[in-house]
């Protein structure tokens, strides 16, 4: 018999998650984000919370969600997809162009003591609403709800990281970083270049330290893109909301194109 005092417990075992996404043959976990904010996390050699970026006064690109998710306690908590977004809905992942991939080995390396796993994504949350409606409170219930046919729904349902600091290591568990290409030309002195190859160039530093060299290292639609509409919304929005292409691929927030 069930104890009807008893509180949630929103903060799951890991291990129970890892076993599920193992049947489930998804052996990997994605955080997206912007060029200027995933450099910042290749140079700390950490995936950080927005709050600790905030904290050290080091420079991360502005997201929609910043004030809400201080107002929601959870701005100083970590994100991971359980799905490739940009994949799995054949379009650009709105958090940003740069991916992260995690082994789902590190659901059970010791590094997590628990996960928290959303019902929805917290950019839709009512921070009046209660937390059961927020969070699920068992590994059966997510396990009811999940992969049934809805992507969008899909998508909403993050996995949150608290407890850790405001510091997920990249290294041992990240075994790729994928970043997108735009499929957009930039005119710099007076000369046409293509964007992806200048984006290219901030990477390289980080990327040929040894401390990433296990780490594979690709680009997203190098040469022609099939059955996926992200160079068209890139280009869109390259054309029409540059300021928010901006914030997507520059390092630095006054970068002019």
């Amino acid at each position: 018999m069930k104890d009807s005092n008893r509180k949630p417990n929103y903060d799951l075992n890991p291990a129970e998650l890892y076993n599920f996404l193992k049947e489930k043959k998804i052996l990997e976990l994605y955080h997206a984000n912007t060029v200027a904010t995933s450099l910042l996390y290749l140079e700390q050699k950490s995936l950080l919370s927005r709050q600790f970026v905030e904290e050290n006064n080091w420079y991360q690109t502005l997201q929609y969600t910043d004030e809400k998710d201080k107002a929601l306690g959870i701005y100083d908590n970590i994100f991971l997809d359980m799905v490739d977004i940009h994949s799995y809905l054949s379009r650009p992942n709105f958090y940003g162009p740069f991916l992260f991939i995690f082994d789902i080995e590190i659901l059970v390396s010791g590094i997590i003591e628990a996960v928290r796993i959303t019902k929805k994504n917290p950019a839709n949350w009512d921070p009046a609403g209660r937390t059961e409606d927020w969070y699920y409170s068992n590994i059966e219930d997510f396990k009811a709800d999940y992969m049934k046919g809805d992507k969008i729904a899909d998508v909403g349902k993050m996995i949150i990281l608290q407890n850790l600091n405001g510091k997920l290591p990249i290294v041992p568990y990240c075994s790729r970083i994928i970043l997108d290409n735009p499929d957009v030309h930039v005119t710099i002195d007076n000369q046409k270049i293509y964007l992806i190859n200048i984006i290219k160039e901030y990477f390289e530093p980080y990327l040929l330290d040894s401390h990433y060299k296990k780490i594979d290292k690709g680009t997203r639609h190098k040469d022609l893109v099939i059955g996926c509409s992200c160079w068209k919304k890139y280009g869109s929005k390259f054309n029409k909301e540059l300021a928010d292409f901006r914030r997507l691929f520059h390092k630095t927030p006054n970068l002019n194109l």
